[in-house]
């Protein structure tokens, strides 16, 4: 175990990436046990990391800290937190010039994007690195700065509470309850159709007895409607469909995946937040690549020479398809 320090993480910027840096603060804390561990985000993956032991505390990336006087007045509010080590998950030059005028003592990050000279520790990038998948990504990075990096599952801390509230939601649907995630970001290179979605959602009740949940953003409500309406009229009965998008925070979604018998979902922020929670789930993968970033059993963490520490199983399967 290491020393005392205080300790700030620049953090990735998307749902999806940040699950993926879990394990890493999990090495972190089993480092620096007695340290304290901050995580610098924009807002909306702090619900990622709420209830997490090992984070003592959100710093969020304001809006107001983009251009020269943005990075001098957050440099100033760092400053203040007199912070020993950074550890830039970000690959960003942004993140590295932030902690080189905020006077971290230690910068650790990849070397790459032209910002080797701001680091007191540059990780080298290599062809095998751009390799990796993105969990080991973020765990090599530590690894090369000399720490004991053991691949342990992402999972995302829910309280009992917030189990219970999302028990009370889906409660009167039949079992199983599969959830639906049609959407993904960049558009039909990632989404499996909605005709097929509508498909499966028929068969689920017809073949299983069951009912699915569709789940989205606000702004993909109109595509969660459009596949409800696409599923025969008489088996969209309260106890059969239920359409959750667009009315759920944050950390409501992952309270609903974690009480599903099954998750069926597109390469998304979603995707990485089911097998999180410990949900079984399908993905569908279009144009992205799961051996970069798909569920717990494409990382393979052993092929690359990490130890590992897996406590439980998870369930997933991968469906690679061109979607276009």
């Amino acid at each position: 175990m290491i020393d005392r320090k205080k300790i700030l993480v620049r953090g990735v910027n998307w749902i999806g990436d940040a699950v993926m840096t879990l394990p890493s603060f999990r090495v972190l804390r089993s480092e620096y046990r007695d340290s304290e561990i901050h995580l610098m985000g924009k807002r909306w993956i702090a619900p990622v990391f709420g209830k997490d032991p090992n984070i003592d505390r959100f710093v969020e990336y304001k809006t107001e800290y983009t251009g020269v006087t943005g990075k001098l007045s957050a440099s100033g509010d760092l400053r203040k937190g007199g912070y020993d080590s950074a550890f830039l998950f970000q690959n960003a030059f942004d993140a590295a010039i932030l902690a080189y005028l905020s006077g971290i003592p230690e910068r650790i990050g990849y070397n790459r994007d032209g910002r080797g000279f701001l680091l007191s520790r540059g990780v080298p990038v290599t062809a095998e690195t751009k390799k990796l998948h993105h969990v080991l990504y973020y765990l090599n990075l530590l690894r090369g700065a000399g720490l004991k990096a053991v691949y342990r599952l992402p999972w995302i801390y829910l309280e009992t509470r917030e189990r219970i509230k999302a028990a009370e939601v889906l409660e009167g649907l039949c079992r199983p309850i599969v959830v639906l995630n049609p959407g993904a970001t960049y558009g039909s290179a990632k989404r499996w159709p909605e005709e097929s979605y509508a498909a499966l959602s028929a068969m689920i009740i017809r073949r299983l007895g069951g009912s699915v949940v569709l789940t989205g953003s606000e702004a993909e409500r109109g595509m969660a409607d459009k596949i409800t309406g696409m599923i025969n009229q008489g088996l969209t009965t309260a106890d059969r469909v239920m359409n959750l998008a667009g009315i759920t925070s944050l950390r409501d979604l992952m309270a609903i995946l974690s009480r599903a018998d099954a998750v069926v979902s597109n390469d998304s922020g979603p995707m990485h937040l089911a097998y999180a929670v410990g949900a079984p789930l399908v993905t569908i993968f279009g144009s992205t690549d799961p051996v970069l970033t798909g569920p717990p059993s494409c990382v393979r963490p052993e092929d690359k020479g990490f130890d590992t520490e897996i406590e439980f199983g998870l369930k997933d399967v991968v469906l690679k398809t061109d979607l276009e």
